[in-house]
């Protein structure tokens, strides 16, 4: 039964089952009564945003809701026109588009097949990675290490990789409970000098976020974006060989990443490391589904190994034509990227001085302890009472035992909004 509040109720955005009446934006409308809206991950606000829904209003007029069979039959032009736009302002050769971005990382281990021995995963890893490793046909347990943690991989990848055996390690690349980012570049270092070695990615609230140009968070550290999703075939054509060699012996696996000092930003470029990415279109995008860009000769192979082309329904022309708008107002000019990033430094140096404690990272979401978990639970509720909306996490793998409350920034608030959570914040503390 879905629960909505009653007028004058104060919704818990812990909950599942809030009615929302209207697109989520930084005001909502929840029984007939307006809130501040700092919960959920519509990061630039395109989810409401008119030119996105006139799109997606003119596409149902004109295609339908749908082709009513799977990609390998028919494509309808909106779903084109996302994957060129991805291609285009990704700065990849090719894309591909499907229905619902859980399904990412189950593409990728699709297309990966049996260029991978053994799979090393975050513990906090969002759930469509965990699912798409249940469904890889392998042999071996997957083997979780501690969440952002290089120096457990490596313990890990020592006790459990035999030495002919090519890993896959998978993680997140923005973890949208605490805000953290992952370490790429600590991590591709752990698995440098392993032969066959891959690191896979989900970014779903990367994308669109991080980056100068907004690609995510490999863009974050520096990765070029033509080494992303590539083919054996790619790189060999490419000569992508500057004398990394595989002569370690297996006593000199690993080197020690125990050390939290700053990389050189472009050393990933550097490492011979296969790199995957996967990103949903549901975030900041403001769309549906997700998105796989890479090398015209990968896409191509995706395409002939994933269900998700020839055995499931293609993703909604009118759903993909509002994704496409968004994409294009995403990436054709970085006024609703810049935006975000002031928004969300401004937030965070208010809460700063306010002595709660957040980190300096592009990354619109803030993560605060504060005591208990029923300390926290009274917060919100007071929030909540006031005409604020942020949210309670209480229980996750990266968490501290009593959860968190999690604030989101948009691009869509204004400093009123901001300053405003920031006063009725250091009020019910």
């Amino acid at each position: 039964m879905r629960k909505s509040a009653g007028t004058g109720s104060t919704p818990d955005t812990g909950a599942s089952q809030i009615s929302l009446e209207g697109p989520p934006d930084s005001l909502v409308v929840i029984a007939n009564r307006s809130y501040h809206y700092f919960a959920g991950y519509a990061y630039l606000g395109l989810q409401s945003h008119p030119k996105v829904l006139a799109a997606t209003c003119e596409a149902t007029l004109r295609y339908g809701t749908g082709t009513g069979t799977t990609r390998f039959a028919l494509t309808a032009p909106p779903v084109l026109q996302v994957e060129q736009l991805a291609a285009k302002y990704l700065r990849s050769n090719s894309a591909f588009y499907y229905g619902s971005d859980y399904l990412g990382p189950q593409i990728l281990l699709e297309t990966l097949g049996e260029s991978i021995d053994r799979i090393f995963v975050d513990e906090a890893a969002d759930q469509g990675v965990f699912h798409a490793i249940k469904s890889w046909q392998a042999k071996m347990r997957p083997i979780a290490f501690r969440h952002n943690d290089p120096e457990s991989l490596r313990l890990e990848l020592r006790k459990h990789l035999k030495p002919s055996e090519r890993p896959l390690v998978m993680t997140g690349g923005i973890f949208p409970k605490t805000g953290k980012i992952a370490p790429l570049d600590r991590i591709a270092m752990v698995l440098s000098p392993i032969d066959g070695a891959a690191l896979l990615v989900d970014d779903s609230h990367g994308l669109g976020v991080l980056g100068q140009f907004g690609h995510g968070v490999y863009e974050h550290y520096g990765l070029r974006s033509e080494l992303l999703n590539q083919t054996t075939q790619d790189a060999s054509e490419a000569n992508f060989d500057e004398g990394f060699g595989n002569e370690a012996t297996q006593e000199d696996w690993l080197p020690d990443t125990s050390n939290d000092g700053d990389t050189d930003q472009g050393i990933m470029n550097r490492l011979p490391v296969r790199y995957y990415h996967s990103a949903a279109m549901t975030k900041a995008i403001g769309g549906s589904g997700g998105i796989i860009a890479g090398s015209e000769l990968f896409i191509e192979r995706l395409m002939e190994h994933s269900t998700a082309f020839g055995n499931m329904a293609a993703p909604s022309s009118p759903l993909a034509a509002g994704t496409a708008e968004g994409l294009d107002m995403t990436f054709r000019t970085n006024g609703l990227r810049q935006t975000l990033r002031e928004n969300t430094h401004y937030l965070k140096r208010k809460l700063s001085s306010m002595g709660i404690a957040t980190d300096s990272s592009d990354v619109p979401i803030v993560a605060i302890t504060l005591g208990t978990s029923g300390n926290m639970r009274r917060i919100q509720q007071r929030l909540s009472e006031r005409g604020i909306l942020i949210a309670y996490i209480p229980r996750g793998p990266g968490l501290p035992n009593d959860g968190t409350l999690r604030i989101s920034i948009f691009a869509t608030h204004t400093t009123e909004m901001l300053d405003h959570l920031a006063e009725q914040l250091e009020q019910v503390l």
